[in-house]
């Protein structure tokens, strides 16, 4: 379902949207149901693999060339060149497809962040720990070289290690198409309250529409429909 709404968001989706004194919940706009149905017919036709992620039947489809393409994010690249050795060479990153020809827009799948608890014993030192690990050059680089993040910090995208080739994708600078991806997500995208509750609620559903039981349109219904119920619950302003 994160996959799903980085898909929508780089459509034009907008599920969430707050005017001030109360939510607005809406997972079957235009664009959404564009993108859900688009999938769908993948499905229908049996185009796209449902092999679950992230485990060895998935890194065995790509490795064997069962699988060809994924749509991913930045650290989609770290995924691939671990999961599937065998396949040195043989990939190269591209740009997103586009709705409409000429646009260019992105959206952002996941996202992560550096905690620090408040009874840990060495607050301060934690805490000017995770800001070098976030925005010092050498951390970075680090990171970059070993793991193929690239930078949340915008200064981190002049780092001269996002200029050399990556011997997996065949000398490719791959890092000059997420640089130019990352000026293209839109920053109006709204996530709501609960999104915990949206995610577990709309992942069941798409599960099923996975195995036929249903459609990827029909659990964003449902998703959005348990979404509202649950905010009304817990007094969050809702309208619907």
């Amino acid at each position: 379902m994160n996959q799903f709404a980085g898909l929508a968001w780089q459509a034009g989706g907008r599920w969430f949207s707050n005017d001030g004194t109360q939510w607005k919940v809406d997972f079957a706009d235009a664009k959404t149901t564009e993108v859900a149905n688009y999938w769908q017919d993948l499905l229908d036709r049996k185009l796209v693999s449902a092999v679950p992620p992230w485990t060895t039947e998935w890194d065995n489809a790509y490795n064997t060339g069962k699988a060809w393409t994924w749509v991913s994010a930045v650290w989609g690249a770290n995924s691939i060149a671990s999961g599937a050795p065998a396949t040195k060479g043989k990939w190269a990153v591209a740009p997103m497809p586009q709705w409409t020809a000429g646009d260019k827009s992105a959206g952002n799948w996941g996202g992560s962040s550096t905690a620090v608890f408040k009874n840990s014993k060495h607050v301060y030192e934690a805490a000017q720990f995770a800001l070098w690990l976030n925005s010092s050059d050498e951390a970075l680089t680090l990171l970059n070289q070993k793991a193929n993040l690239y930078p949340a910090t915008k200064a981190g995208a002049t780092l001269p290690a996002l200029t050399s080739g990556v011997e997996f994708y065949g000398g490719q600078k791959i890092y000059e198409v997420f640089a130019e991806a990352s000026a293209q997500v839109s920053p109006t995208f709204v996530w709501g309250p609960i999104m915990t509750k949206t995610y577990a609620d709309a992942a069941d559903g798409f599960k099923a529409a996975v195995s036929g039981q249903g459609t990827l349109a029909d659990a964003l219904k449902i998703a959005q429909s348990s979404t509202i119920e649950a905010m009304k619950s817990q007094a969050i302003p809702v309208a619907g």
